[in-house]
């Protein structure tokens, strides 16, 4: 479970990737097999609320799990429902073909928003891209089908970030240099947030909230180089002024650029978003994590596997 809340596919992934990190194999595939056994008949997962982005984070989850344990007598037993899960998903990108330009739509997370997001299609891009290279041996050509689905999805993220970056306003940074404001996901006049196209926006504590639904959540795939122009876009468009000291202003563990300052050599930008992060999110008398910096949730397990 995810502190006080039922698990959640996505927010439930790093809790299982630290189990498998503390060696607990085990319990580790324990938990992906709970929500494989939610699958509906499509192959569908969701255990929270309505959230429509579980499928993808849980069949990453498995994946990375095979790929720390190479337990492939558990890959065998799971492999009706893992590629149940992944041909729902295939399912999903063939729709989004015809009507999205292969992003898919869906609801995140709470916020009532129906949106081709980058963080949705991060975690559906993950689930495909893991599940292509780990069953290679067990089911070669369902694995051929994943991996060719892949590879399109890759042109299809980034021509959906192009877009978000041709629609975006140009805003000045401090360093002289500037930068489209983008969007969370295509099809906005840039960061919702500046209400170009109207809205309400303001939720967990900011109005910069939707942010969490965009395309930070990117720097964990390898959907595009963490060099590539668009997502040196994407860090400088996030991280001013919607940062403060290089940490995300509400739910900061949503925001991925601690990962990208890992994979691009950045250890100074990397310490900071680390010490600043869990510092004012840690709990003084418990030392375990709330989920917002105004003390709202406490004990909360994603941002500690995060962490």
């Amino acid at each position: 479970a995810v502190g006080e809340y039922a698990p959640i596919g996505t927010e439930s992934s790093p809790m299982i990737l630290f189990l498998d990190a503390m060696g607990q194999h085990e319990t580790a595939g324990r938990c992906i097999e709970w929500f494989l056994s939610r699958q509906d008949e499509r192959g569908y997962i969701n255990s929270y609320g309505d959230y429509e982005s579980e499928t993808g984070p849980v069949l990453w989850c498995a994946a990375e799990h095979y790929r720390v344990t190479r337990d492939k007598a558990w890959l065998r037993k799971n492999l009706p429902a893992l590629a149940k899960s992944a041909r729902f998903l295939l399912s999903q990108r063939n729709a989004a073909k015809a009507k999205s330009g292969g992003l898919v739509a869906g609801k995140c997370s709470d916020p009532k928003d129906d949106t081709c997001a980058f963080f949705l299609n991060a975690g559906i891009y993950l689930g495909i891209a893991g599940l292509a290279d780990v069953l290679q041996e067990v089911d070669p050509a369902l694995a051929a089908e994943l991996a060719d689905d892949a590879r399109g999805y890759r042109e299809d993220i980034r021509k959906g970030l192009e877009q978000s970056a041709m629609e975006s306003p140009l805003v000045p940074l401090l360093d002289g240099s500037w930068t489209p404001a983008l969007g969370p996901w295509p099809g906005t006049n840039g960061n919702v947030a500046y209400h170009a196209d109207g809205g309400e926006w303001f939720s967990h504590g900011t109005i910069f909230g939707r942010l969490d639904s965009g395309a930070m959540a990117l720097f964990l795939t390898d959907a595009l180089p963490v060099e590539d122009t668009l997502m040196d876009l994407v860090l400088k468009s996030h991280q001013h002024p919607h940062f403060r000291e290089n940490a995300g202003l509400s739910q900061p563990y949503y925001f991925r650029h601690d990962i990208a300052h890992l994979r691009r050599g950045e250890t100074k930008l990397f310490l900071k978003c680390f010490y600043n992060q869990f510092v004012s999110l840690q709990d003084r008398q418990s030392y375990t994590f709330w989920e917002h910096y105004f003390h709202v949730t406490s004990h909360k397990t994603h941002e500690e596997g995060w962490f």
